[in-house]
């Protein structure tokens, strides 16, 4: 990936997460926390000329809903459609584990001008086939912006 696509990426990430905090906060979901990655930065003479995380993160957001459960939250921001190969296994694994302690995972999928949020587990994305804009399985909430 090229410094400009990388750069292009994370503006994408950040507006789509930014998206996803305020579709959380109309849904309900309280005291919503960002969850940081910790980065490795690399310097050379003073500069930073790279950065890798030390390790990988549980999900994008935790919050706590109805009734005081915990909410872990993975945000996508996917112009085309949803697939499972755009979650890592880790992710995948903690909103499994999540939801089996009885806590609610949440995929919040950002699109261009749509936000919609789906209970995990996505039962036809986890087959393997690709969640496509429009189709509406799970579906919770979907915001207009």
């Amino acid at each position: 990936m090229t410094r400009a696509a990388g750069k292009l990426s994370q503006a994408r990430g950040d507006f789509g997460e930014e998206v996803a905090r305020h579709a959380l906060q109309e849904l309900g979901v309280r005291m919503i926390e960002k969850v940081n990655t910790p980065f490795t930065v690399i310097r050379r003479m003073g500069r930073i000329v790279g950065a890798f995380p030390v390790e990988k993160v549980s999900g994008d957001f935790i919050g706590i809903g109805a009734a005081g459960k915990k909410v872990l939250v993975e945000v996508k921001y996917r112009e085309d459609c949803l697939s499972i190969s755009d979650f890592g296994k880790h992710q995948i694994a903690a909103l499994e584990e999540n939801s089996q302690l009885g806590g609610i995972s949440l995929v919040v999928w950002v699109q261009r001008h749509v936000c919609s949020i789906y209970y995990w587990p996505m039962m036809e994305l986890k087959k393997g086939a690709p969640l496509k804009p429009g189709e509406k399985f799970g579906l919770q909430l979907s915001i207009n912006f």
